[in-house]
């Protein structure tokens, strides 16, 4: 089945651009300058494979502002760590940051939490502080306790589908697949007409239903290519589907389309390929799709 996470995956990237860099320790003057310029070059690239990606229709245009946000905001902040350090400001060992890496996308949901929409990213660097006092205090009961209580706020707030998909994305990250599921549900009430979130809900709801495409999941591919028929997970997922039920020329129609998309040098390519093979593979041999399913790589994005 699909092992395909960008959007959560994004999430992390943006909460860690920004929790990261400030837990790490002092550094001599010489090595600062080198640190602030290779962090700037790694921005400036980061920011050209999300304008990639956008064009190659991996994220949407919601996604893709976000993130893009998230490192404009961070370069604010690495010019004024390289203050700090430059006046000897103490640092924190790594030891902090590579837990950070590990947790799941809790900044941008503690700040939804205490201001009340992600919109507020933006609103204050009071609030960028209290992200990082959070994620220092941070564990896995207390990530639960968010997510607990984000659920209970979207009760009391049910048209709010940045609630929603916050909730939906946090959950699936947390492996928590079925409460992912009904919290996508609700965002495609309130949006109901997003290919990605048609394609994420998909893949979520086959999660939840043992890594199973048949059913709900498959129709709501079908919506999502109706909406874009360019979107890059619904086509990869669609083509997996196909594979799972022995139709072996559409998931290698599907999984072509996907190569027209995108760059013939990512990893993306690559596991299509390997899925093409495997379905040219499993046709040659009059194999049907119940008992033959693909590997990670078919559609894994």
């Amino acid at each position: 089945m699909i092992a395909f996470s960008i959007v959560a995956a994004l999430m992390v990237i943006g909460a860690l651009l920004f929790l990261v860099p400030p837990l790490l320790g002092k550094r001599k003057k010489a090595a600062d300058v080198s640190h602030g310029e290779a962090n700037l070059s790694i921005y400036r690239d980061q920011l050209k494979e999300l304008d990639g990606d956008l064009a190659n229709g991996v994220i949407d245009r919601l996604q893709h502002d976000s993130a893009k946000r998230e490192l404009e905001r961070r370069v604010i902040e690495e010019v004024e760590l390289a203050a700090d350090r430059a006046a000897g400001g103490s640092g924190v060992k790594w030891g902090w940051a590579g837990v950070l890496s590990f947790t799941m996308p809790v900044a941008a949901f503690g700040t939804y939490l205490a201001l009340g929409t992600p919109a507020a990213l933006d609103a204050s660097r009071t609030a960028d502080r209290q992200i990082q006092r959070d994620a220092h205090e941070l564990s896995p009961q207390r990530l639960a306790a968010m997510v607990t209580q984000l659920g209970e706020r979207l009760q009391a707030m049910p048209e709010d589908a940045e609630g929603w998909l916050m909730l939906a994305r946090t959950t699936g990250a947390m492996a928590r697949y079925e409460d992912s599921a009904d919290a996508y549900r609700q965002v495609v009430r309130l949006v109901p007409n997003d290919a990605q979130l048609f394609a994420d809900f998909a893949d979520t709801l086959a999660m939840a239903q043992g890594r199973s495409l048949a059913g709900e999941p498959e129709r709501l591919i079908e919506r999502a290519l109706a909406v874009d028929p360019r979107n890059v997970k619904a086509l990869a997922l669609g083509g997996t589907a196909a594979f799972g039920r022995g139709d072996y020329a559409q998931a290698s129609t599907l999984w072509k389309r996907v190569l027209e998309i995108v760059p013939p040098d990512s990893e993306m390519t690559q596991r299509i390929q390997a899925s093409l093979a495997q379905a040219a593979d499993r046709s040659n041999a009059g194999l049907d799709g119940d008992s033959k399913r693909p590997g990670r790589s078919a559609g894994a994005m």
